[in-house]
C-alpha cells in the first residue's frame, strides 16, 4: 500500500479538497459540526483528522508544501490565523476555535458539512490536535487502570489530564490518590509510555494528591 493509500485509509470519513492557499475539510454532519465561532469533531476522530492534514503534504496533493515553497502567500480568501489554534475537549468532542469558513450547502438532504481553512492553520492545528489526542489516550489508559483496581468506574479519581505546558510532547495526569497513581503509572508503562514524577506544590489551590508526567515515547 502506498503512503497516499495509507493516509486515505487512516482518514476515515474525512476528506480534503486542496486549493492554492486554503483547503476544504468535509465529513458527515454527525462527525463535523460547527457554530458561528467554533467547529468540532469527536475526539476519537482526532487521528483521522491528523491523517487528513498529512494528506495535504503528500501525493497526490502536496498543495500545502507548494504553498510553503511559494513563500506562504495570502490573498484574503479565508480569515488569517494569528498565534495558536485554540482547542479543548470535553471528554467526547474536540472543539476548535480558530478561523474557519463554513461552506453553505443549498442542496436539500445534503448529509455532509464542510469548512474552509487557510494553510496557515495547518501547523498550529496539528499541534493542538496532537495535544488533545495524546491527553485523551493517556486518560483512557488511566481510566481503565482505575476501573480495574476499584472494580467500577470512578471519573472523579482523575482530577485533570492535559498537555504539559512546560514539557514538549508530555501530558500531566493528576489523580486523587497515591495508590491509584501507582496503578496508572504501571498501566501507562505497560502501554509503552515513559512516566516520571511531576513537581506539585500541595499548598497551591487544586494541586493536592499526586501528579505524574507522561511522555509519548518509551525510553
Amino acid at each position: 500500500m502506498s503512503r497516499a493509500e495509507e493516509l486515505r485509509a487512516s482518514m476515515g470519513p474525512y476528506t480534503v479538497q486542496p486549493h492554492r492557499e486554503s483547503f476544504y475539510l468535509s465529513a458527515p454532519k454527525d462527525r463535523l459540526t460547527n457554530t458561528a465561532t467554533t467547529w468540532s469533531i469527536p475526539i476519537e476522530d482526532g487521528l483521522c483528522l491528523l491523517a487528513a492534514l498529512d494528506q495535504l503534504s503528500n501525493p497526490p496533493f502536496r498543495s500545502y508544501v507548494a504553498w510553503e515553497a511559494r513563500g506562504r502567500p495570502y490573498n484574503g480568501e479565508v480569515a488569517r490565523l494569528y498565534g495558536d489554534y485554540p482547542a479543548s475537549v470535553d471528554g467526547v468532542q474536540a472543539v476548535l476555535s480558530g478561523p474557519a469558513r463554513p461552506v453553505e450547502r443549498v442542496k436539500d438532504g445534503w448529509g455532509w458539512n464542510s469548512i474552509r481553512l487557510g494553510y496557515d492553520a495547518v501547523a498550529p492545528l496539528r499541534v493542538a490536535l496532537e495535544g488533545l489526542v495524546q491527553a485523551h489516550q493517556v486518560r483512557k489508559h488511566a481510566t481503565a487502570a482505575i476501573r480495574e483496581r476499584l472494580g467500577h468506574d470512578a471519573p472523579e479519581a482523575i482530577l485533570s489530564c492535559e498537555r504539559d505546558p512546560d514539557t514538549a510532547g508530555a501530558v500531566l495526569l493528576h489523580v486523587n490518590s497515591a495508590l491509584l497513581a501507582i496503578e496508572c503509572r504501571n498501566a501507562l508503562k505497560r502501554a509503552g509510555y515513559r512516566v516520571e514524577d511531576a513537581d506539585c506544590d500541595p499548598s497551591a489551590p487544586g494541586n493536592y494528591r499526586v501528579r505524574i508526567r507522561i511522555l509519548s515515547e518509551a525510553g
